[in-house]
C-alpha cells in the first residue's frame, strides 16, 4: 500500500530517499529491515523530540506522532487554543507534581500520570 501511495502522481517528482516511521506497530522485530527491502529506501525509526522535559518513558515512537502534531499546534494554532491548567487537574496541583509551563500542561494528559 505504501508503494502505491508512493507512487502517486503529486509525490513522482519529491526526492524520497529516506522514510522515517513512527508509532509503536514499527517497533515490530523485523518491520524496519522488510519496509527497507520493499520500499529500496533509507528507513528509521522515529521517536519524539523538539520537546525538552519529555519524560523518558515518553520518549517511545508510539509518541512520535502526537507529540509532533502537538509542536505543530503549539506553533501555528491561535494562543487561546492552548491547554491550560494540566488537564483534569487544578493549576496548583499540576505545578506541584511537574512543575510549570508547557510540559507541565502537557504531562498531565499522559497516561499514567494521574
Amino acid at each position: 500500500m505504501l508503494l502505491l501511495k508512493l507512487d502517486t502522481e503529486h509525490l513522482k517528482e519529491v526526492p524520497l530517499e529516506r522514510v522515517v516511521f513512527t508509532g509503536g506497530g514499527a517497533k515490530m522485530e523485523g518491520f524496519l529491515q522488510l519496509a527497507k527491502y520493499m520500499l529500496q529506501r533509507k528507513v528509521r525509526l522515529g521517536s519524539p523530540r523538539g520537546l525538552d522535559g519529555l519524560p523518558e518513558v515518553n520518549r517511545d515512537p508510539a509518541y512520535a506522532a502526537a507529540v509532533g502534531i502537538t509542536l505543530w499546534g503549539m506553533k501555528n494554532l491561535p494562543r487561546e487554543n492552548h491547554i491550560k491548567g494540566g488537564g483534569r487537574r487544578s493549576g496548583s496541583q499540576e505545578k506541584e507534581k511537574h512543575g510549570s509551563g508547557v510540559i507541565s500542561s502537557l504531562t498531565g494528559w499522559l497516561p499514567g500520570k494521574r
